[in-house]
């Protein structure tokens, strides 16, 4: 086909124009990208709502709950003894006969503005609100966005879709990552496909100075964790007669989850729910020590491998 003379120089010029568009979105979606902060955000879990006792109550109750609240906070006022201000702001004095501050959270007030007033309401509503109060976790779960892996001090890389290179992906990797920062599993997550050009990604089990770094490489748009582990069963950096925990029991003998075991028995706890090992723990200033034979390895060049953290059961 005969092209005239007109029409090549009209293709051309589209094809230096697409080009440059395409150089400038794909600027544009790397500035994009590299302002995606990692942060947290808590949602309640499946079937629950917010109780919304007050402004900005981070407390998950069922639907039904949530309406008694809602109805409490409706009748507030007709609760509170008309004479308040003649007393010592006591905590019966405050509210009419039979009823008591609900005390839901230090903003539980019926004008938000107030810093004497609070909701009155029956001494069981009282009662069910603190021990809702007391339990935050309960049905509450936490969202981490754009999570990061490595060495956080200096910004870190957005965490791999997988444990190791190619293996261990997806929801095996986001359950690891909910069991490292102290919850039970993964409840959801998801995928942020062909980053790692713009965002290089690492992976838990990454060698600490390796990287995803080509288009291909993919990441997690968020996790969210269920179920937090009481801080009495996490042990970060486990420590045993002042030195950090080998993960040996002797030598290389029994090493991870026998020695993780040992330690939490020791602990008083029966097992091991999770351990995590850094597969680069260089050693330049600490030593380990290993439990069956308390034999100490001194801080040198060699590499000595040491738990991370240690979660009981």
């Amino acid at each position: 086909m005969v092209l005239s003379s007109t029409k090549p120089f009209i293709h051309l010029k589209s094809l230096l124009l697409s080009a440059v568009l395409a150089a400038f979105a794909a600027a544009v979606l790397v500035i994009v990208a590299e302002a995606q902060d990692s942060t947290i955000s808590w949602v309640c879990s499946p079937g629950y709502v917010w109780r919304d006792a007050f402004k900005d109550d981070l407390v998950c109750v069922t639907p039904q709950r949530r309406a008694e609240v809602q109805a409490e906070n409706a009748e507030a006022e007709k609760h509170i003894d008309p004479n308040w201000a003649v007393y010592a702001f006591t905590h019966a004095d405050d509210c009419r006969h039979g009823y008591y501050w609900r005390l839901a959270g230090p903003n539980d007030r019926v004008d938000p503005g107030n810093s004497v007033d609070r909701k009155c309401v029956t001494a069981e509503a009282s009662d069910q609100a603190a021990y809702e109060s007391d339990h935050p976790y309960d049905h509450m779960d936490i969202r981490y966005n754009y999570p990061r892996w490595g060495n956080l001090l200096f910004g870190g890389y957005r965490l791999d879709l997988c444990l190791d290179w190619n293996s261990s992906c997806r929801g095996v990797a986001a359950e690891n990552f909910c069991h490292y920062q102290g919850w039970t599993g993964a409840r959801n997550y998801a995928e942020d496909l062909n980053i790692g050009a713009s965002q290089p990604t690492q992976g838990m089990y990454f060698k600490s100075n390796s990287v995803c770094d080509q288009t291909e490489c993919d990441g997690f748009k968020y996790i969210t964790c269920y179920g937090n582990i009481s801080s009495d069963r996490v042990y970060r950096n486990p420590k045993w007669l002042g030195h950090r925990l080998d993960i040996c029991l002797q030598g290389n003998d029994g090493c991870g989850k026998p020695t993780a075991d040992a330690y939490c028995r020791w602990k008083g706890f029966t097992g091991t729910f999770y351990y995590f090992v850094n597969r680069d723990f260089l050693s330049s200033n600490l030593d380990a020590i290993t439990m069956g034979d308390g034999q100490v390895y001194a801080a040198n060049k060699n590499r000595l491998k040491s738990f991370d953290v240690i979660i009981c059961q």
